[in-house]
């Protein structure tokens, strides 16, 4: 249930138009963070 739940969570950052909402945070932090995001779905899959 929790993995089920993780992972829609997870889509559905991946599904925002950015994670971050200023753009110092975007510039600096939103490709790695993606990066992040997909590798915690392929763990989770």
């Amino acid at each position: 249930m929790y993995r089920k739940g993780r992972k829609n969570v997870l889509k559905n950052l991946l599904n925002l138009d950015s994670i971050f909402k200023t753009e110092f945070f975007k510039a600096k932090y939103e490709n790695q963070a993606k990066e992040n995001i997909i590798n915690e779905l392929n763990q989770l899959s």
